[in-house]
């Protein structure tokens, strides 16, 4: 992927108090991600020299800059914004590819007796040329794929079943749909109904997360996101025992 959409705006917000050799290692971690268009391997040492972090303070920026940004992985460091562009890109390259051999197949088809004969070979090698990387496309999840892996509906059914309490969900926008497509696809353990069912029983019982300790209270979106819901498995909001 030689280019991704950089919102200024939307870097500024969430890198404002970070050092500038923060701020500057977080760029070069996205532009790697992108670049390579996979997660960042979870080998520190490794995707240090990538990222030529080699002082202490460098390699300090790094980790802070994972642990904040990033979710570690059974495959590596996973970002959610990122994913979702790459999605986008995969997405769009696979309807280009699918149009030139549409438009091809058209010109095929127009050719007649010695035109068609001389053309033969040459239109065969492009179809099959233009063929591989639609090959390798569709074995890269794309957004529709993803949805369809994904059971929202079943989930947001579970969700309201155990957290009654909670915001009902009335409209399950594009941006909801990526971030539980996400958290569904980041862990194959999350991959099954069993998981979510469990973690919503698991929610109901923190009186911060519903609302029991004051007057705010989560809902679905929120704990999709991908900072909230590393919080919510490490058990940051669970019930404290009594002394």
């Amino acid at each position: 992927m030689n280019f991704y959409p950089h919102h200024i705006s939307d870097f500024n917000n969430a890198t404002r108090h970070l050092t500038r050799v923060e701020r500057s290692v977080y760029r070069d971690a996205i532009e790697l991600y992108y670049d390579s268009e996979s997660v960042l391997t979870s080998d520190f040492e490794k995707l240090a020299r990538r990222l030529l972090c080699i002082s202490d303070e460098e390699k300090t920026a790094l980790r802070d800059v994972l642990n904040e940004f990033f979710i570690k992985n059974d495959d590596g460091y996973f970002h959610d914004r990122c994913e979702a562009e790459l999605a986008k890109y995969r997405a769009n390259t696979s309807a280009k590819a699918r149009a030139g051999i549409a438009s091809a197949a058209k010109r095929q088809q127009k050719l007649t007796g010695a035109e068609q004969t001389l053309n033969t070979r040459t239109t065969d090698e492009q179809l099959t040329n233009n063929h591989e990387p639609i090959t390798n496309n569709l074995n890269t999840l794309v957004p529709s794929q993803a949805e369809d892996d994904c059971p929202h509906k079943k989930i947001i059914e579970l969700y309201h079943q155990r957290l009654p309490m909670l915001t009902r969900v009335k409209v399950w926008t594009e941006k909801r749909k990526k971030s539980l497509t996400a958290r569904w696809r980041e862990n194959p353990k999350r991959q099954n109904l069993d998981y979510w069912d469990r973690l919503f029983e698991h929610i109901s019982k923190s009186d911060f997360l519903t609302g029991r300790a004051n007057d705010w209270q989560c809902d679905l979106e929120w704990i999709v996101n991908p900072t909230n819901f590393v919080k919510i498995i490490e058990g940051k909001y669970d019930n404290k025992a009594a002394a």
